[in-house]
């Protein structure tokens, strides 16, 4: 990612421009996800991006208060999702995804 919704790829003479970007990462993948919403929530790059983060349990998602503080932050350029493979229990009020 080049910022301002540029996406390059090494060793190719390919560039391309979006206003809309879809991220979709499963438990560590989040990482590099993680350091291109937050570049461009940052610099304001006119881009919007929205995240489906797929983890085995409510327990196992990485930066989960940093993703929710974003989404917070920013509700008209970052949409973020949530799904979980199990369950929560009921009293955990769960009303994001549940299965991949």
């Amino acid at each position: 990612y080049d910022g301002f919704g540029r996406f390059s790829i090494k060793g190719r003479d390919l560039s391309v421009i979006r206003k809309k970007i879809g991220h979709v990462a499963g438990g560590t993948g989040i990482t590099p996800l993680y350091q291109v919403i937050q570049a461009a929530l940052k610099n304001k790059d006119g881009t919007t991006h929205s995240l489906v983060f797929g983890n085995r349990s409510v327990e196992d998602i990485l930066l989960k208060g940093e993703l929710e503080k974003l989404a917070a932050e920013n509700p008209l350029d970052f949409k973020l999702y949530f799904t979980v493979d199990r369950s929560p229990p009921k009293s955990a009020k769960w009303q994001q995804g549940v299965g991949f």
